[in-house]
């Protein structure tokens, strides 16, 4: 069992796409600018030797630059940090404290962390076995698209959904939000968007959002400049879209990259239009598993915009994207295939 998760967290850490075309540059140059307290560059060049790209590999080093990153509140370092102590790789394997980095990353809305704090719940690694709290991270991971949490929920066993902060009643969450947390202040503030379970009210909506976002809490963020580009229960205000996907963006929630994207493509929120910009972003959420996110690198891909024309790679995005059921992006892949078959 132990061997079928190493090689999971393996996956995970080896698939997670860094956050900058900073990782273009020599090791000596991110090493300068990680040496200034520049938590990205602490980031890719941990990211460098973990992999042993332009570097020996060197676990250690990988430790010493993620560990400085996470400190400085990066969820891809976090989630990274915690899978070298899992994995004991360039520390003593150490379950207790790869939780206690997974758990911080989850909370700030990182997709794979979520994953990976679902599977030491399932596996009972570290932790106590608790089906329900491997659910709860499941889900959270799954609803930003990760393929791999869908396919872990759907053979998770059932389990006896007692109230608790994993599945309360809409008075415990009541009382949990009024205790100042976060996540139940995100999760109100959704039920009283679409009247589940409460009486639908947007204002109350937003007020929640707010709360939780004003925490640091990803989701919310993300919710809340959701509602800003969609005028959904306030006026359309593109600069308080970017205000609120950035930092989700930035804390790694997949979602949020995905929509900050769109902002860059469409130049909205004062933003200048930076195809490259956008494809950045969304690559981040396509590698996360988005599916909006694998349709529009796609089209990008397809277009030539920002980035060099690749009709082979486009047809990969979007066959992604259409598998999960994105119907634009089953009519775009129609038209790249007849591109791609018109070319041979």
């Amino acid at each position: 069992m132990f061997l079928t998760l190493r090689l999971a967290l393996c996956t995970l850490l080896l698939s997670l796409v860094p956050l900058s075309p900073l990782f273009a540059q020599d090791p000596d140059q991110l090493r300068k600018q990680a040496v200034e307290g520049d938590a990205a560059a602490q980031y890719l060049l941990a990211v460098k030797y973990d992999r042993g790209e332009g570097v020996g590999p060197d676990y250690s080093q990988a430790l010493t630059w993620y560990r400085k990153a996470a400190e400085q509140g990066m969820a891809p370092a976090r989630n990274n940090l915690g899978v070298l102590y899992q994995l004991g790789q360039g520390v003593p394997q150490d379950l207790k404290e790869a939780l206690s980095w997974y758990r911080l990353a989850a909370g700030q809305g990182f997709a794979l962390a979520q994953f990976n704090l679902g599977l030491m719940y399932a596996e009972g690694m570290g932790v106590d076995r608790d089906y329900g709290e491997a659910r709860r991270w499941y889900e959270q991971a799954a609803r930003q698209g990760n393929v791999a949490a869908r396919s872990k929920l759907d053979k998770l066993p059932a389990v006896d959904q007692t109230p608790s902060i994993a599945a309360p009643h809409t008075g415990q969450l009541s009382h949990f939000a009024e205790t100042g947390s976060p996540e139940a202040q995100y999760r109100l503030g959704l039920m009283s968007l679409h009247g589940q379970g409460v009486t639908r009210d947007k204002e109350e909506a937003l007020r929640l959002f707010r709360l939780a976002a004003d925490k640091g809490y990803a989701p919310a963020q993300n919710e809340l400049g959701t509602l800003y580009f969609n005028g959904e229960g306030v006026t359309t205000n593109y600069a308080q879209a970017l205000r609120w996907f950035r930092p989700a963006a930035e804390q790694g929630y997949a979602l949020a990259q995905n929509n900050l994207g769109v902002l860059y493509q469409q130049g909205l929120g004062g933003l200048v239009r930076d195809f490259g910009k956008a494809s950045i972003w969304y690559r981040l959420a396509a590698d996360q598993g988005v599916r909006g996110a694998q349709r529009n690198l796609g089209l990008l891909y397809f277009n030539g915009e920002g980035l060099a024309k690749d009709n082979r790679e486009a047809e990969r995005l979007l066959s992604l994207a259409a598998a999960k059921g994105d119907p634009a992006a089953a009519e775009i892949l129609a038209k790249v295939i007849k591109t791609n078959l018109s070319a041979r």
